[in-house]
């Protein structure tokens, strides 16, 4: 089941089959490595590339929509990583961030990390390489332990109607009533509304953030940036 690209034009869409990717976030530059040499479908090596709605995310953490100040000190996850974008950028913004995926899938931002931290950190001393790690999260076999983030993100996360039941599991064991989660989305018609059915049975409230805190030229897209409260599991 192939993956549909929305192609768009932007700054960086010349360079979306580079091998790295360069982009500029809150003053630093951002190294980015993808593997388009392998096959990548709904199910499979997702990880290995970056997807339009990880620059969307991303660049909204650093938007008007977050008073000054917002990330420093925040105690963040971002789920299914991929490449690692998103989580850079709210460490970069002063963020405490835990990348998470599969273990199989954790190779790519293991390498994001290689390329970005020591180097980003040397020229910006408030920057910390201990306050960001990648570390693998299974939703299916995650444990019962209940660890609560100031933020959860996500991006392209919600797609396979079958893992529907254990996103929400997995966000309701993180997050606490004061947690905020943030996720990019774009519908794809691959059975997600699964998802946002559970959603509204739980009286779980899904506001679409305002197109005016997207970069330009994801303001008339189908991509929306939403964010979920409250969120937490009795």
């Amino acid at each position: 089941m192939a993956v549909v690209l929305w192609k768009y034009s932007n700054p960086y869409a010349a360079t979306s089959k580079l091998p790295v990717r360069k982009f500029t976030f809150n003053g630093q530059r951002v190294d980015i490595g993808q593997n388009l040499d392998v096959e990548v479908d709904a199910r499979k090596n997702t990880h290995e590339k970056l997807w339009d709605g990880s620059y969307l995310l991303a660049s909204f953490l650093g938007s008007d929509y977050f008073p000054h100040g917002y990330w420093k000190g925040k105690n963040c996850m971002e789920l299914g990583c991929g490449t690692g974008l998103v989580g850079l950028v709210a460490w970069l913004h002063g963020a405490t961030v835990e990348l998470t995926d599969l273990e199989s899938s954790l190779g790519r931002v293991r390498e994001n990390l290689l390329l970005n931290v020591e180097r980003l950190c040397s020229g910006n001393p408030a920057l910390k390489p201990g306050c960001i790690a990648a570390s693998a999260l299974d939703w299916c076999t995650a444990s019962d332990g209940r660890v609560t983030y100031d933020v959860i993100l996500g991006s392209e996360v919600v797609y396979l109607p079958e893992m529907s039941s254990h996103l929400l599991r997995t966000l309701e064991r993180m997050a606490s009533l004061q947690t905020s989660v943030f996720i990019a989305y774009k519908e794809r018609g691959l059975g997600e509304a699964n998802f946002w059915q559970m959603l509204a049975e739980k009286q779980i409230v899904v506001e679409t953030i305002d197109s005016r805190y997207y970069p330009s030229d994801f303001a008339h897209s189908t991509y929306k940036i939403l964010k979920f409260s409250p969120l937490s599991a009795p």
